[in-house]
C-alpha cells in the first residue's frame, strides 16, 4: 500500500536541480573550453594564495571582491555562506523554507561559475529575520557555527579572510552580526590545535594559520583602509571586474538582486583588521596582499611564462612543456589540486574532449541503463587511452568493468558502451543536508562523508574516469555521467542523472488553512506516477491523524511512466 503524503523534500530538491538555471560546465555539451579554460588554469598555476569571503546568507558576498581576486589575480577564491537563505523571499516562484534554500543553493553555484570563485556552507538553517546576536544564538548555536567555519578554513586553507559584516549591532540583523563575529573568532583561532581538534583526528583536517583578516565596508565608508580597483578590464571577458560582479550578483534571481552593468572606475572597500604577515595589529592602509609572498616555484615561473607565449591559434604548442610539467609534478609532489589543474592544463591544449551519457535520467532501484563514454583526440598528438572506468555507488554492477582500448590518433573518437544495473536497495537521491530532520536550525550532517560536509551539494551519482598517455605522461580526464536530449526550441539540453522511487506521491494541496467556521469538506487529489517496470498494483489512502480516513482507493500500473490521480475528500469533525 502507497502512503500519500506530501512531495518529499528528495523530490523538491531533483526538481529544482532540474528546472534551476544549469551553471555547472559538466551538464553543458562537451568541450575542452578552449583558450580562455587554458589561459585561467596556467593563471591559477601561476598563483597559490587563497582568498575566503564569509557572509551570512547566499546574497551577502562580495562578488566584486571575489571577481577581483579569482579572475584578477588568480587566487583561489570561495565564499562560504552560513546559511541556504531558507527565509528570505522569492521573486520568482513559491518556494520557501528547505525548498527556497534548495533554489538559493542553486542561484549561488551560478554566480560562482560568473566570478569564478568557489562556494561552501555550514548547517546553519535561515530562520528568518533576527533582531539582535543573543537570538540568533538560541537558534544557531556559536559553537556549532564556529566549528563549521573552522572546517571550511583548515580544509580550503585561506592566507585572507574577508567577513561580510562587522560583528555589531551596526549589522541590523543577528544573523548578519553573528557572522561577523564568529568570522572574527575563527581568524584568532583557526590555528590552534585545541580548538576542534576533532576536526584533524576524525576529518585530517590540520590546524591552519589565515594571515590577514578584512572586513567589507560596503555599509561604513569611514572606516575604508583599502579600496580594491574593480573597474578594470577582465582581458579574456572584456568587461570589468565590477561588470562580471554584478553579472554574478545578478543570479540571485529569488531575492531581486537584478543589478547594472555600469562601465568606468570602481572599486570594492575593505577594512584591514588584522595582520599576521606583518606580526600584529593591523596598520596603515596596504594592497591586499602586502606581507604575503606569491609562487616562486617551477611550476609558477612555467604557468606564467606559457601565458605570455602561447596564443589560441596555438593551443597545442603548450602540450608538451605542460605533459612534462606533470610528469614532474607527479614525481616531486605538488598538491592535488595542482595536479588537477595539471591534468586539465595537459588535456585542453592536447584538444582531448571527453563526453559521458546516460541513456535515462530518473533511474528506479534495480533499473538497468546503459552510459556511452566518448573519448575524442581533436589534436594533433597520438593518444592511447588506457582505461576507462565507471565511479557509482556501492552495490552497482558495471560490465565490462576497467574497459581496456587502444591506440587514438589524431582526429579520431573512441566510444565505449558501458552496461550498468542500480542496486535493489538504492535510496532515492536528494542532497546530503538533507537525509536526516532539522535539529533546531540547524542541518544534521552526521551520515555525510567528511569531505561533503559544507559543499553545496554532494559529488554526482555518476562519473566517469578516462586515463590516457600523452607526449609521455599519465592523464587522467573526469566528467559527470548526464542525460541528455533535445528541445525543438533551444536545443540540446542535460539533465543530471538521479534515482528516484519506484513509485513517486505527490498530494495538492500540500498545506491547508481550514476554517473551523467554513467548508465541512474539502478534496485532496493524489497523483502517482510508476517510474519503475513491473509496479503492479496497489493501494493508496490518506492518512488524516484523529479524522475520520477516506476509503482506500486501488491502483495498477501496465508500464513505466504512466501516472494516475485520486481524489479524496476530507470531512472536518464538527
Amino acid at each position: 500500500m502507497w502512503r500519500a503524503k506530501r512531495r518529499s523534500v528528495a523530490t523538491l530538491a531533483a526538481l529544482v536541480l532540474l528546472c534551476g538555471e544549469q551553471s555547472a560546465a559538466q551538464l553543458t555539451p562537451a568541450s575542452t573550453g578552449g583558450a580562455v579554460a587554458l589561459d585561467r588554469l596556467l593563471q591559477r598555476l601561476a598563483e597559490n594564495r587563497r582568498v575566503l569571503v564569509i557572509g551570512a546568507h547566499p546574497d551577502d558576498e562580495d562578488t566584486e571582491t571575489l571577481a577581483r581576486m579569482a579572475l584578477g589575480y588568480g587566487a583561489d577564491a570561495a565564499y562560504l555562506s552560513l546559511s541556504r537563505g531558507e527565509g528570505g523571499q522569492n521573486l520568482i516562484g513559491d518556494e520557501l523554507g528547505v525548498g527556497l534554500g534548495l533554489l538559493r543553493s542553486q542561484e549561488l553555484a551560478a554566480a560562482r561559475a560568473v566570478d569564478g570563485a568557489r562556494q561552501f556552507f555550514t548547517r546553519a538553517y535561515d530562520f528568518g529575520y533576527s533582531r539582535t546576536l543573543a537570538e540568533t544564538s538560541t537558534f544557531w548555536h556559536p559553537d556549532s557555527i564556529l566549528k563549521d567555519v573552522l572546517r571550511i578554513v583548515r580544509r580550503f586553507k585561506p592566507h585572507v579572510i574577508v567577513s561580510a559584516w562587522s560583528g555589531t549591532p551596526r549589522d541590523r540583523h543577528g544573523q548578519h552580526q553573528m557572522s561577523g563575529v564568529v568570522t572574527q573568532r575563527a581568524f584568532a583561532v583557526a590555528g590552534d590545535p585545541r580548538f576542534f581538534g576533532e576536526l584533524e583526528t576524525e576529518e585530517g583536517l590540520a590546524p591552519w594559520w589565515p594571515l590577514k583578516l578584512y572586513r567589507s565596508t560596503r555599509f561604513d565608508s569611514a572606516s575604508t583602509t583599502l579600496f580594491l580597483e574593480t573597474g578594470g578590464l577582465e582581458p579574456r571577458a572584456g568587461k570589468s571586474y565590477h561588470q562580471i560582479a554584478m553579472a554574478s550578483r545578478s543570479k540571485h534571481r529569488s531575492q531581486d538582486m537584478g543589478s547594472l552593468q555600469r562601465i568606468g572606475p570602481a572599486a570594492t572597500r575593505l577594512r584591514l583588521l588584522r595582520d599576521r604577515a606583518a606580526q600584529g595589529e593591523a596598520g596603515p592602509p596596504s594592497e591586499f596582499f602586502s606581507g604575503i609572498p606569491p609562487d616562486t616555484s617551477w611550476l609558477a615561473h612555467l604557468a606564467d611564462s606559457l601565458r605570455g607565449s602561447v596564443t589560441a591559434a596555438r593551443l597545442a604548442d603548450a602540450a608538451r612543456p605542460l605533459a612534462a610539467a606533470l610528469l614532474r609534478a607527479q614525481q616531486s609532489g605538488v598538491g592535488e589540486d595542482r595536479l588537477r589543474l595539471l591534468h586539465q592544463a595537459v588535456a585542453i591544449s592536447a584538444g582531448l574532449v571527453l563526453d559521458a551519457r546516460a541513456s535515462r535520467a530518473e533511474l528506479a532501484p534495480g533499473a538497468e541503463f546503459e552510459i556511452d563514454v566518448d573519448v575524442y583526440n581533436a589534436g594533433p598528438f597520438p593518444v592511447n587511452v588506457d582505461r576507462v572506468t565507471l565511479s557509482t555507488p556501492p552495490g552497482w554492477t558495471v560490465a565490462p568493468a576497467g574497459v581496456s582500448t587502444s591506440p587514438l590518433g589524431a582526429g579520431v573518437r573512441s566510444s565505449r558502451r558501458l552496461h550498468v544495473t542500480v542496486a535493489p536497495d538504492e535510496p532515492p537521491t536528494q542532497p546530503y543536508f538533507l537525509a536526516r530532520p532539522l535539529v533546531g536550525a540547524l542541518y544534521d550532517w552526521e551520515d555525510a562523508e567528511p569531505a561533503v560536509r559544507g559543499l553545496p551539494f554532494q559529488p554526482p551519482l555518476l562519473s566517469a574516469h578516462v586515463e590516457v598517455t600523452l607526449l609521455g605522461a599519465t592523464v587522467a580526464l573526469t566528467r559527470e555521467v548526464t542525460y541528455r536530449y533535445r528541445d525543438q526550441a533551444v536545443g540540446e539540453v542535460r539533465h543530471p542523472v538521479r534515482v528516484v522511487p519506484a513509485v513517486d506521491v505527490s498530494l495538492e494541496p500540500e498545506q491547508v488553512v481550514w476554517s473551523a467556521q467554513r467548508d465541512v469538506a474539502r478534496t485532496f487529489t493524489v497523483t502517482l506516477t510508476a517510474n519503475a517496470e513491473g509496479v503492479g498494483g496497489g493501494s493508496v489512502e490518506l492518512e488524516v491523524g484523529d479524522w475520520r480516513n477516506p476509503p482506500a482507493q486501488r491502483f495498477r500500473f501496465e508500464r513505466a511512466g504512466q501516472s494516475r490521480s485520486f481524489i479524496f475528500t476530507v470531512e472536518r469533525p464538527a
